[in-house]
């Protein structure tokens, strides 16, 4: 395998992760090698504070308005409440939705521009191959929306209302959006084994996503085994002693649950590339 300044690297492991290094180190350099880190940082940022930011400042710009019509007052507790609130719903559908487009083609297109047979040419595993996207997507794109959007949405909010979350309170909220964005990555890795067209991959990941709207609503126990919910709990946790109410205790069920899909996720990504014909 050739790296990033074209020079040769020998293949030393051996076995099931034979060659991970090498394919690692090229996926790490389709992202931060180039403008697409970049750019997604700017995409995300915009999309996600920018528009928690221009919501805050519309409310604080009719503050006046909103005082003489009999509404209740602005305060900084309430302007922090209201943000958390929609940063923590908006960024969970908008990055799970990213994290879908973003994943769908990294092993499609592979197949479809025969780079995959190509590369497992070389001394490499068809394991190591799938674990390097895998790997690489999901660390990329949890900085880029997840970590770095949530630090520029402390910056904000402490300017909106003069306050900034717990900290704690925020790392367990994240936690629990991170492992959201964990389920459609994976989700859609997997389902780019199993299928040659983006379209499929979409359609499924994307309905899947969108069922969750309607589900925990019509059967409430069966959802508790799917991710749908994560996105409140992360909200309760961020919160923390400022949630209107506690979580129950049946909120550690979809937590589990969604860390066992993934690994259901991985395995089957896994088994089904190994049985691909190149």
């Amino acid at each position: 395998m050739t790296t990033a300044n074209n020079v040769l690297r020998p293949v030393t492991s051996r076995g099931w992760l034979r060659g991970f290094a090498n394919l690692l180190d090229h996926e790490h350099h389709l992202w931060w090698g180039g403008r697409k880190w970049l750019l997604q940082l700017l995409i995300w940022v915009v999309l996600l504070n920018g528009s928690v930011a221009f919501l805050g400042i519309a409310a604080l710009a009719s503050k006046d308005e909103l005082k003489e019509t009999g509404a209740p007052e602005l305060t900084p507790e309430s302007i922090y409440m209201m943000e958390i609130q929609l940063f923590f719903q908006f960024a969970s559908i908008c990055t799970a939705v990213g994290a879908v487009i973003s994943a769908q083609g990294a092993i499609i297109q592979e197949k479809q521009m025969g780079t995959a047979a190509w590369i497992l040419s070389k001394p490499v595993s068809r394991t190591a191959f799938v674990l390097a996207k895998l790997l690489a997507h999901s660390f990329a794109f949890l900085v880029l929306a997840v970590v770095a959007t949530a630090i520029v949405f402390c910056g904000e909010i402490y300017l909106l209302a003069g306050i900034v979350p717990a900290p704690l309170d925020l790392l367990a909220g994240m936690g629990l959006w991170a492992l959201l964005v964990l389920f459609y990555l994976t989700l859609a890795i997997m389902l780019g084994t199993f299928f040659n067209s983006r379209g499929a991959v979409l359609g499924i990941a994307l309905g899947f996503m969108f069922a969750g709207f309607v589900i925990p609503n019509a059967l409430p126990d069966a959802a508790m085994f799917f991710p749908w919910m994560l996105g409140e709990i992360a909200l309760v946790l961020a919160l923390g002693t400022r949630a209107p109410q506690p979580l129950p205790s049946t909120a550690i069920i979809p937590v589990i649950a969604t860390i066992l899909w993934i690994v259901i996720f991985v395995v089957a990504a896994i088994w089904r590339f190994g049985k691909e014909e190149f």
